[in-house]
């Protein structure tokens, strides 16, 4: 602890904060709100949520319409306008509106 922050002490020495107002989550979240995002480096598109059935590869820049942010397991996934899904990882698919 450091004051009344709890802070968590890495491998390297160096510290982070636990304070959950400081920290991103990396995942959509299910009650988000997102209608638009952008793939970063590009990515898959896939048939169902578990992203096992590839369907193609779109590269990066491309902006999709999200129809909803849906659970998948400890995770979320990206339901598009047209029914396929993308990963919810904010890196790979960033946030346009």
């Amino acid at each position: 602890n450091y004051g009344k922050i709890t802070r968590f002490q890495l491998a390297n020495g160096y510290y982070i904060t636990s304070n959950q107002a400081n920290v991103n989550r990396l995942y959509y979240s299910v009650d988000g709100g997102v209608k638009r995002v952008k793939s970063v480096r590009g990515t898959h598109r896939y048939k169902d949520k578990a992203l096992k059935h590839v369907v193609d590869w779109q590269p990066a820049g491309t902006e999709f319409d999200v129809a909803k942010i849906v659970k998948y397991g400890d995770t979320t996934r990206i339901q598009l306008a047209n029914g396929l899904f993308i990963s919810g990882n904010k890196k790979i698919n960033k946030f346009v509106k």
